[in-house]
């Protein structure tokens, strides 16, 4: 499942043409409009609920973008999984629930520590840890990823799970999701990229 959306990528649409294609696509306010392909810096995220800062929004996220996404914001709770490689094989870790003290999980969120990553949070019950597992794979392996990526999803209150976004180069920093997963599994981040290098240098040598 994926949020009712569409793209604007014609940067020659007026303000007049944009609002009528958006209402014409009978999507249903409140809407999220994001550039789609900025990944996990969330930048020009922009939570929408009345028509008159629609366009304002879409202006918003061309800073970052020409092609945006404009879609139904899913109400629930929200969750991050990693799929990445070690012990030679890929495996999903532990599925964690994003906490948010604002609406979106966006750059201010992430950047003012708006946000807590919990790993048993009884929001997440067993059958959709499975379930999450399961979907996360198939995404990966569809989408050819390789080495690690990151998914995020929405479970919304009927507990249908939402596939939202998926990070094919995630960040490596203190406050980034993947060093405190992989620290959630006992494992290390020098650990993991010890075992990406070692991947990619068996890769490389077979090639060649």
């Amino acid at each position: 499942n994926t949020a009712k959306y569409l793209l604007i990528d014609n940067m020659l649409m007026t303000e007049t043409q944009i609002l009528t294609y958006i209402k014409n696509s009978n999507l249903k306010l409140p809407v999220v409009i994001k550039p789609n392909k900025m990944g996990g810096l969330s930048l020009g995220i922009t939570y929408v609920d009345k028509w008159e800062n629609i366009y304002q929004s879409i202006k918003h996220a061309r800073q970052y973008d020409t092609e945006i996404l404009v879609e139904e914001y899913i109400q629930g709770t929200e969750v991050t999984t990693t799929e990445v490689w070690l012990d030679n094989r890929y495996q999903v870790l532990n599925p964690i629930v994003i906490e948010k003290k604002s609406r979106l999980s966006d750059y201010y969120a992430k950047k003012n520590q708006l946000r807590t990553l919990n790993f048993d949070s009884k929001e997440l019950t067993a059958a959709n840890k499975i379930r999450l597992v399961e979907i996360t794979q198939k995404i990966f392996s569809s989408l050819n990823m390789k080495d690690y990526g990151y998914f995020d999803y929405i479970i919304d209150r009927n507990d249908d799970i939402y596939f939202i976004e998926a990070g094919a180069v995630p960040g490596f920093t203190q406050g980034s999701n993947i060093p405190k997963i992989l620290n959630n599994a006992n494992r290390s981040l020098e650990e993991f990229l010890s075992a990406l290098f070692r991947k990619t240098y068996r890769r490389k040598k077979h090639v060649n």
